[in-house]
């Protein structure tokens, strides 16, 4: 029987990376609730910002497992980044982070499984929200997704329309007057994406050879699917540079994070 979705991995807590990942995002909610009710705004006000600051640590360390399957220490490092940068950065787009692991998924499939209807389906609805909040690239990126998901090896059905869906969505949006306004980030963040944007290269030209297998147990992951994912990340993360960088701050700690765990495994 066909599972109901593809793209879910489990957080088995038997590994010690999990059992981390988990713990230090607890870590981030109470301290990032405390901070904030100290203020004196109430406490529902704060439990929404310390879940936010949670979650967005969580997604960094997620988004680092897609972006750099062989090595599970620099996804524990996005997610450190990611807590640094909750000190003077606003709060993450969560739903953005959300959408973009799945839609690396669809691509890299780490879970060992193809994308299901149901997967597609909410993608797809998901997409939707950061065209409304503005990033009108999300829907030419999750066509191209489901593109690559179409032609790369082990090449999956029916994703022709759902593409065509998806850049319907991001016009539609664009007539609707949602673009937002192209920013020019500052030089110390212009300067931590060149950084990151040169080791990250350099982390896709050495994926030609996986490591890692799927969480299915159905062999070693595809060197193609994970490349076109990796390549697919960095440009969400610079289309996304001019929208909003603190909105996808924790993608780009996965990406400084998978280029420096490169440099130091060399």
């Amino acid at each position: 029987m066909q599972p109901v979705s593809g793209i879910v991995r489990p957080l088995d807590f038997s590994y010690p990376t999990n059992r981390a990942i988990a713990i230090f995002s607890l870590v981030i909610f109470f301290i990032k609730t405390a901070a904030t009710a100290l203020t004196g705004t109430g406490i529902v006000g704060p439990v929404i910002l310390g879940v936010a600051a949670g979650m967005a640590v969580f997604l960094a360390w997620a988004l680092g497992r897609e972006v750099d399957p062989d090595h599970d220490p620099s996804a524990l490092l996005a997610a450190a980044l990611t807590a640094a940068a909750l000190l003077v950065l606003p709060a993450s787009d969560i739903l953005t982070l959300l959408w973009l692991l799945l839609v690396l998924r669809i691509v890299n499939r780490t879970s060992g499984l193809t994308a299901t209807g149901v997967d597609v389906a909410l993608v797809l609805a998901l997409t939707l929200w950061p065209l409304w909040q503005g990033f009108l690239m999300a829907g030419p990126l999750t066509a191209a997704a489901l593109l690559l998901d179409k032609t790369l090896r082990k090449p999956a059905p029916h994703r022709i329309p759902a593409a065509a869906l998806a850049l319907t969505a991001a016009a539609a949006a664009l007539f609707a007057g949602r673009g937002t306004a192209i920013t020019t980030p500052l030089l110390p963040i212009g300067i931590i994406v060149a950084v990151a944007t040169v080791l990250f290269l350099r982390a896709i030209a050495a994926a030609s050879t996986i490591r890692s297998s799927g969480d299915s147990g159905g062999g070693t992951l595809e060197p193609g699917r994970v490349r076109a994912a990796q390549a697919l990340a960095l440009a969400t993360a610079l289309a996304a540079l001019p929208w909003s960088f603190g909105a996808v701050a924790p993608l780009w700690a996965a990406v400084l994070a998978a280029g420096v765990w490169r440099v130091r495994a060399k």
